[in-house]
């Protein structure tokens, strides 16, 4: 009976906590190095105020100024630095080059549109990695 009680509690409390669920990913994945070593995984999830990016913990790649998150209408592998960022809407500038960072979509996005989520430093155009929706 208690370990009844302590997994209905947690069920409860485990929304509350801002910790994505399985239910709550849209979509997720790992990237693919192309400019720049990259490692770590992505995950698009549905919250409370829309969809939002989510970079794991174990994010990490090489530092660089103007780096940002692309969602891109084009296919992995035509991207390169110099059209990264054509057919592609910007999620936001990256907060860091490691660690778990959360970014929201802007809202009116669908990703049934998007075939690529990409970094790119968008100052030097070079196409830091890619990884499929």
């Amino acid at each position: 009976m208690k370990t009844v009680v302590a997994l209905v509690t947690l069920l409860l409390i485990a929304p509350l906590s801002g910790t994505a669920l399985a239910s709550d990913i849209e979509m997720s994945g790992s990237w693919t190095q192309k400019e720049s070593k990259i490692a770590g995984q992505w995950s698009i999830v549905q919250d409370g105020d829309g969809l939002r990016v989510h970079l794991s913990d174990d994010f990490k790649t090489k530092s660089a100024p103007d780096l940002k998150i692309f969602l891109s209408r084009d296919a992995p592998d035509v991207l390169n630095g110099k059209n990264a960022t054509r057919n592609a809407v910007l999620v936001a500038p990256l907060d860091s080059a490691k660690g778990g960072q959360s970014f929201a979509i802007p809202e009116g996005i669908d990703l049934s549109e998007f075939r690529t989520i990409l970094i790119q430093c968008e100052k030097y155009s070079k196409l830091w990695g890619v990884a499929t929706l």
